[in-house]
């Protein structure tokens, strides 16, 4: 599973349905902001962040606007940013 790096647009597989998943790093009470132009995520279905328990601690379904955020990280530890669908995305990290 690839490292998501802060700044950085994410390629996605052209596979339809399919789900990428990307992990990160973060303290708790660390904020993430993820950009997602439309142009690039016309075929995709869903965005999700699932903390270090394996909890959701965030989601975004189909018909989102261009951004997803800003996000409050209740956990410091191993986060999953997941993809589903097809398309890319930046990722920004604030503190």
């Amino acid at each position: 599973m690839p490292e998501l790096e802060f700044g950085r647009a994410i390629p996605h597989p052209d596979l339809p349905l399919a789900s990428a998943l990307y992990r990160f790093d973060a303290e708790a009470g660390e904020t993430v902001f993820i950009e997602c132009p439309q142009r690039n995520f016309s075929q995709v279905t869903g965005l999700r962040i699932i903390g270090p328990t394996g909890a959701q601690t965030a989601y975004n379904a189909s018909g989102f606007s261009d951004s997803f955020g800003p996000i409050r990280l209740p956990d410091g530890g191993r986060y999953l940013f997941v993809i589903d669908g097809v398309g890319s995305a930046t990722a920004a990290s604030e503190t």
